[in-house]
């Protein structure tokens, strides 16, 4: 081969791997980020309580509070102390008992968002409460909790010793 058609081959290599760059880096900047929106697996979760599926609650940035965005939602629950947050109903402070469980299907990133709906004195309400089941595990019916309200509609459920 000739040194002018050995130029022209690498010069035309050149462009096209140039070219493929750049259709690369385009398409990772349209492509959706995993982490904007929680995707729920269709398997079922095996563990205490009765977890049932109502609907799937879509967990975003935009869904939670911009003080809990650095909040370590993996560690949910760890000392049978949980963050939750209000989501029918209006939350009661006090000791409370545990109606059900439900939503238990994790995320692609290992979380649930279970719903319990939590009766105190005579008032009923349901909390959105995420956590990792590796970690923490979900509700039991009829459990008692106590209910320690927070700030815009968050409040601290922690799980009764049993006597």
């Amino acid at each position: 081969m000739s040194d002018k058609r050995t130029a022209e081959w690498l010069l035309g290599l050149g462009v096209l791997l140039l070219l493929a760059s750049v259709g690369f880096l385009l398409f990772l900047k349209e492509t959706p980020k995993q982490t904007d929106t929680a995707q729920f697996p269709v398997e079922t979760i095996q563990g205490s309580g009765v977890c049932g599926v109502k609907e799937q609650i879509p967990f975003t940035k935009e869904t939670a509070h911009p003080a809990l965005l650095d909040y370590d939602w993996q560690s949910n629950g760890k000392d049978r102390n949980y963050l939750v947050r209000a989501y029918k109903g209006t939350v009661q402070a006090g000791k409370g008992v545990v109606l059900s469980d439900e939503n238990c299907l994790p995320d692609k990133e290992g979380l649930s968002h279970c719903l319990n709906e939590i009766r105190v004195s005579k008032e009923t309400f349901t909390v959105l409460m995420t956590h990792n089941l590796k970690e923490s595990r979900c509700l039991n019916q009829g459990e008692t909790v106590h209910i320690t309200l927070l700030e815009d509609d968050y409040a601290m459920l922690t799980i009764s010793k049993k006597k």
